[in-house]
C-alpha cells in the first residue's frame, strides 16, 4: 500500500529544502559580490583574493537560475554551493583575508554542509575539509600559508571548529529524529485513514485515491470487480459478529492471494469488497474474478469447530477509455453484481 501521507511529507520537505538553497545561493551571491568588489574598492587593484570572491559569486547565480529548473536535483545544486565555498573558505585561511580575520568565516561551513548533505555526507564532506585546513595550517614552516598565524591561534581555530561541528551535528542528528517520527506518525494516520481496520486492506477511501493515481498516470486499460459475500447476514445471525468478522477476513486474504501482484483489493463497504485490475482487459478482468470465486469455493473457513463454506457473487467490467468517470465503471460493476445475486448468486456477470 502506498505511503500517501509519507510522499507528501517527503514532497514538503523537498519543496521547503529547494527553497532555502535557493536562499542560501542568493546570500552566498550578495556577500561574495560585495566582498570582492569592496575589497577591489579598498586595494585598488584586482587580487587574487577579489577574483575568487566574483568567481565564487558569479558560480552562486549560476546556480540559482539552474534551480529554476525542476529536473536540477537538489544534490547536484547542494554541491554546487557546496564546492565554491570549500574552495573559498580554504583561500581565506591560506591568505587571511582582509586584517588576517578571514578564518572567522569557516565557522558557518559546518551548518550549510549538514544541512546540504544531511548528517551522513555532511561529515565525510567536513572530514574533508578538516584535513584540508590541518594541511595549510600546520604544513612545517607554513609553506601554504601566506597569512601569519601564531601556534596558539592555529589550535583555537581547529578547536572551535570541531566544536562547531559537534554542536551542528547534534542538532542535524535530532532534526532527522524528529522528522522520521513525524514521518512514522504520518504512516500510521493514512492506515488509519485508508485501511480498513479488521481486513488490514484498503478502504474505500484508499482505493479511490489509488484508482485515481492510476488514471492521472494514464494507465490503461484496467478492470473493475466488485465481489459480495453470499447470505453474509446468516453468518453473523447463526454464529455471531465475531466469525462474521473472522469471513471478511478470511475472503479478504484469499482474494488477495489470487490477484497476486495484479491489483489492489479494497473493503468496499459491509461484506463488499472492490477489485481493481490495472492493465487488465475484459477478457482478463473475467479470468481473474473466476480465479477469485473457485479459490474461494476450494478454501473454505476452517474454524477450531466447524468449517463454513463461503460463496462470492460478483459483477465486473473494463475499459480502455479514460474520459469515462471512476463512479460510472463502478457504477456498472455493481449493476452486473446485482444481477449475478438475482440470477442466484455463486456466479459472476456479465458472462463471458
Amino acid at each position: 500500500m502506498e505511503t500517501l501521507n509519507n510522499t507528501f511529507l517527503h514532497h514538503t520537505k523537498m519543496i521547503k529544502r529547494r527553497s532555502i538553497i535557493r536562499v542560501l545561493a542568493l546570500i552566498y551571491f550578495i556577500c561574495a559580490f560585495v566582498m570582492g568588489i569592496n575589497h577591489i574598492y579598498e586595494t585598488l587593484h584586482i587580487s587574487t583574493l577579489s577574483i575568487v570572491l566574483i568567481s565564487n559569486a558569479l558560480l552562486s547565480l549560476f546556480n540559482i537560475t539552474l534551480l529554476a529548473n525542476d529536473k536540477i536535483s537538489d544534490r547536484y545544486a547542494s554541491y554546487l554551493i557546496s564546492f565554491p565555498l570549500f574552495i573559498m573558505m580554504l583561500y581565506l585561511i591560506y591568505s587571511g583575508g582582509v586584517a588576517n580575520t578571514g578564518f572567522l568565516w569557516i565557522f558557518i561551513v559546518p551548518i550549510v554542509f549538514l544541512y546540504l548533505h544531511g548528517l551522513k555526507s555532511g561529515l565525510i564532506l567536513l572530514s574533508v575539509f578538516l584535513g584540508s585546513i590541518l594541511l595549510i595550517l600546520f604544513m612545517p614552516n607554513d609553506a601554504l600559508l601566506i597569512a601569519t598565524y601564531s601556534s596558539e591561534l592555529k589550535i583555537r581555530i581547529i578547536l572551535v571548529f570541531v566544536l562547531a561541528i559537534l554542536l551542528a551535528s547534534v542538532y542535524e542528528y535530532f532534526n532527522e529524529v524528529l522528522f522520521n517520527e513525524i514521518r512514522y506518525m504520518a504512516y500510521k494516520l493514512e492506515s488509519i485513514a485508508n485501511e480498513d481496520q479488521l481486513t488490514q486492506i484498503y478502504n474505500r477511501r484508499g482505493i479511490l485515491h489509488f484508482i485515481q493515481i492510476s488514471r492521472e498516470k494514464q494507465i490503461s486499460p484496467y478492470g473493475i470487480i466488485l465481489c459480495d459475500i453470499d447470505y453474509f447476514k446468516k453468518f453473523n445471525d447463526t454464529y455471531g459478529h465475531e466469525i462474521g468478522d473472522k469471513v471478511l477476513i478470511h475472503i479478504a486474504h484469499t482474494i488477495q492471494q489470487s490477484i497476486d501482484r495484479q491489483g489492489v483489493v479494497a473493503r468496499w463497504g459491509g461484506e463488499e469488497f472492490l477489485i481493481f485490475l490495472p492493465l487488465k482487459t475484459q477478457k482478463e478482468t473475467y479470468n481473474i474474478a473466476n480465479k477469485i470465486r473457485q479459490n474461494i469455493i476450494k478454501n473454505p473457513l476452517i474454524l477450531d469447530d466447524m468449517t463454513l463454506k463461503v460463496t462470492v457473487s460478483m459483477g465486473y467490467t473494463a475499459t480502455s477509455d479514460l474520459s469515462i468517470d471512476t463512479d460510472d465503471i463502478i457504477q456498472k460493476a455493481d449493476k452486473y453484481m446485482y444481477e449475478a445475486k438475482e440470477a442466484g448468486r455463486d456466479c459472476i456477470h456479465p458472462l463471458p
